[in-house]
């Protein structure tokens, strides 16, 4: 999303902590799985608990269907696979215990695998569980920016941009960058890039005469 920035490492450590209310749990576990993915909001939406817990356990793997990705149909190219990393699924499994209690069924297995992740306290017209809108997750993730009154625009693509500028600060290739992202065009990702560029500037700048 133009205009979004990325997290610095301090402001990482201030948002984990400022999770709250009844699906903090829920909230903190979306955003965990968003930074180490790099997902767009809509892709974390469509996911369903039947995608990330599966033989009893948290899944390796997510699959996300071309539906739901970016200029996706359904019958086009196939989606994308990305691992969970090991720090990552203790964030998942905590929501899912959380959820399965607030389900009132007795175990995470027993819970329907269609359900939305990001599960909303709001039902579907027909009483299917749906997933927390757009907006939500843009609302809930600038009601924590507010709250440690972090400069400029942060919203919900901060942590694709985040994942950007660790991903190149690690490969120096764009092109690994690219695929992170799942970017079809080099272009995209330069402009992530780009956009990064002139605070890592300033940074290394006041450090600079910092120092002198």
């Amino acid at each position: 999303m133009a205009g979004m920035r990325d997290y610095t490492d301090e402001e990482l450590a201030l948002v984990r902590k400022s999770f709250g209310g009844t699906f903090a749990l829920r909230d903190r576990c979306l955003f965990e799985l968003a930074l180490q993915t790099g997902l767009r909001v809509s892709e974390l939406l469509s996911i369903t608990v039947g995608q990330v817990y599966q033989y009893g356990k948290v899944a390796e793997e997510l699959a996300i269907e071309r539906k739901h990705m970016k200029g996706g149909k359904a019958g086009k190219a196939s989606g994308r696979t990305l691992p969970i990393f090991a720090p990552t699924r203790p964030h998942l499994l905590a929501w899912l215990e959380r959820l399965a209690a607030m389900l009132k069924v007795q175990d995470v297995k027993d819970i329907p695998p269609e359900t939305p992740l990001s599960m909303s306290r709001v039902h579907h017209k027909d009483g299917s569980r749906r997933a927390i809108a757009r907006e939500t997750a843009w609302r809930i993730v600038k009601a924590i920016a507010r709250e440690n009154e972090l400069p400029g625009a942060v919203g919900t693509h901060s942590t694709r941009k985040t994942l950007a500028r660790k991903a190149m600060q690690w490969s120096k290739d764009i092109r690994v960058v690219q695929r992170l992202l799942g970017h079809k065009s080099l272009q995209s990702t330069e402009a992530y890039l780009k956009s990064l560029t002139d605070r890592e500037v300033w940074s290394g700048f006041q450090a600079a005469m910092s120092a002198a």
